[in-house]
């Protein structure tokens, strides 16, 4: 069910070509959904972003099967939203770009396009902070949807160690997020 030793440190994550991997997650899911009244739920697949052994399989084929996966996830959330009475959002966290993660198998079009999704987070993965991610290509592309800055806790990162925002310099950034027309800001690991 893992990718496997040929992707190194990411060799241990689960493979979601297999089925008894998607069904795991989709019970988890609902699981949580049906036993907690929320009002929304994140898919954070920048932690980790491989769900595919996308140096051996058909990158097309992995495609369809994360949009049906994240059509059935929309299906628990409006069966939790019919047994609470109230609207659950889904939030998805992805690549800094549209056509990387595509190219990972999150097809971000498609799950707009089937209003699947009401909120898309492109972001850094840790160690790789980029709080200036040109969100002009996904608000383009996926018109209705809630397009936030995402601001990581490093402000940088060096050979010699890491620098993390203050409350000033997160401030600051998120103020320079929202003035490029962020729909909101995105805290992640803070």
């Amino acid at each position: 069910w893992l990718l496997g030793e040929k992707y190194g440190y990411f060799g241990n994550c689960l493979n979601y070509n297999v089925p008894e991997v998607r069904e795991t997650m989709l019970r988890y899911i609902e699981e949580q959904l049906l036993r907690y009244d929320v009002h929304g739920i994140e898919l954070d697949f920048m932690r980790e972003i491989y769900c595919f052994r996308y140096l051996d399989e058909d990158m097309g084929v992995c495609t369809e099967i994360m949009n049906g996966f994240i059509r059935r996830v929309k299906a628990i959330l409006s069966k939790a939203e019919a047994k609470f009475g109230h609207p659950i959002r889904l939030a998805v966290r992805l690549t800094r770009d549209i056509d990387q993660s595509l190219r990972f198998g999150f097809d971000a079009r498609t799950w707009a396009k089937e209003g699947l999704v009401d909120m898309i987070v492109p972001s850094p993965r840790w160690g790789s902070p980029d709080s200036g991610i040109d969100l002009r290509p996904w608000k383009q592309a996926l018109p209705g949807i809630e397009i936030p800055g995402c601001l990581e806790t490093c402000l940088e990162t060096e050979a010699n160690g890491i620098t993390l925002n203050t409350a000033e310099t997160a401030r600051g950034l998120a103020a320079a997020r929202l003035a490029a027309g962020a729909d909101g800001i995105y805290l992640f690991n803070f």
